[in-house]
């Protein structure tokens, strides 16, 4: 298998050459965004007590994420549970810092 920037390029058999692999992965990252966005930003949703827009922006964190590390890293082998991986985890973050916020310790989010 060819190797991407800094690693194998994976997920679905596909094989990059150092040309155009940074315009494949975009590719890949659009086609796995409208294939996946949907249930995220659902998923989303209900972790955040129906925040339909703040699940949406992180939703958009994760799209973002996988634009800058995937030409690095390579395309993960399950990118639809990895954009959802991380969507949670900064859905997480962000209700840790609303509560932080909420009791008086953070002035600002």
């Amino acid at each position: 298998m060819a190797e991407a920037a800094g690693g194998p390029a994976r997920g679905g058999g596909l094989v990059l050459d150092g040309g155009g692999a940074v315009a494949h992965q975009a590719g890949v990252v659009g086609e796995v965004w409208r294939r996946e966005s949907a249930r995220i930003v659902a998923g989303l949703a209900r972790m955040l007590a129906g925040d339909a827009g703040l699940a949406e922006e992180l939703a958009q964190d994760a799209l973002v994420a996988a634009l800058e590390q995937w030409p690095v890293d390579g395309v993960p082998d399950n990118p639809g549970a990895w954009l959802t991986t991380v969507a949670r985890r900064r859905a997480v973050d962000t209700l840790r810092l609303l509560k932080r916020r909420d009791r008086g310790q953070v002035v600002s989010v």
